[in-house]
């Protein structure tokens, strides 16, 4: 049996290989950016936040009387911006743990993937089948570690739900 044909059956794999790598490397800009949105929409909403804060301790101390109320205007104008900043916090955050599960189903099929390489390793005959095996292993020995850093993230982003 010759080489090209005991190893044709990896052809998959290694083209899997490339398409997770170029969908890994999208995935993780796509994910950086969100993040980055991510944050600045959260030190926006924390500086809106604190002037609502001081807008509220202005009007509890001027006893929401006289010159104070010429300020309903731009409270009312902050607050709406409160409500924007909160929706857009929600749906960046509701993005990012979309991208990290849709990153992790793709690293899933890699896993499955590795593991059916193996069986066809076997079928390989001796001279390759230890080199096709180490493939399929680094594959999956990747896809996990790249799993356990996405579910480290999910955990994270759940924690910013509050």
């Amino acid at each position: 049996m010759r080489a090209g044909e005991s190893a044709a059956g990896f052809k998959p794999l290694t083209d899997f290989i490339d398409q997770l790598a170029k969908v890994t490397i999208s995935s993780s800009q796509k994910i950086n950016s969100i993040a980055a949105k991510l944050s600045k929409t959260s030190s926006n909403k924390v500086r809106v936040d604190s002037a609502i804060t001081h807008f509220e301790k202005a009007y509890r101390i001027s006893g929401y009387q006289g010159q104070i109320l010429c300020l309903n205007d731009i409270y009312n104008e902050i607050q709406d911006n409160q409500n924007q900043l909160q929706t857009a916090y929600v749906n960046e955050l509701a993005s990012l743990s979309n991208e990290l599960e849709m990153l992790s189903l793709e690293l899933r099929t890699a896993i499955i993937l590795a593991t059916l390489s193996r069986v066809e390793a076997s079928q390989a005959g001796s001279l390759y089948q230890d080199s096709l095996i180490n493939v399929a292993d680094n594959v999956e020995s990747s896809a996990l570690s790249i799993k356990a850093l996405i579910y480290e993230s999910q955990k994270l982003a759940q924690g910013l739900e509050t």
